[in-house]
């Protein structure tokens, strides 16, 4: 039994903020000696639910990665210097291509699995800050150790 579904999201539609970061440092196993510096992306995304913006902004990112990559020249080892200094041919440039294609460095470049994923709405940005730098205070002071101590020692006493 199908029919016809009329769905209106005006009025509910909010501005998220979502940060994909991909670093050298998880434990993913597939970023193979790349980002050494983690590289993060915020996207500003208007969207009905969180998992709607999430969802969009990885599609953006997965975008500019692909925009990016492009640039494989450069970074390949047969070219010399930048890849500037020097004209190549069609079938220097297609050798080049091909390397990578058998490299598998565009399957593997696009599949990456990003490290971090987040997602809040936009106006709760500074609430947020203020909510993590009093978690971060409360963790680092010796109030946070005293309670884990208390804790602990009230489980071996049972």
């Amino acid at each position: 039994m199908g029919g016809m579904i009329e769905f209106n999201s005006r009025g509910r539609v909010k501005e998220y903020t979502v940060t994909i970061a991909y670093a050298g440092f998880d434990s993913h196993d597939d970023k193979r000696d790349s980002f050494e510096e983690p590289e993060v992306f915020e996207v500003h995304i208007d969207a009905v639910t969180n998992v709607q913006a999430i969802v969009q902004a990885v599609s953006v990112v997965n975008m500019r990665r692909a925009e990016i990559m492009t640039d494989y020249m450069t970074q390949h080892p047969l070219i010399d210097g930048n890849g500037k200094d020097k004209t190549y041919t069609v079938d220097e440039i297609e050798e080049i291509r091909q390397s990578s294609e058998d490299q598998g460095v565009f399957r593997s470049w696009l599949s990456i699995e990003p490290t971090t994923i987040q997602c809040h709405l936009t106006k709760d940005t500074d609430n947020l800050f203020d909510m993590t730098r009093n978690n971060i205070d409360y963790i680092t002071s010796g109030d946070k150790i005293a309670d884990d101590v208390q804790d602990y020692l009230k489980g071996s006493e049972e």
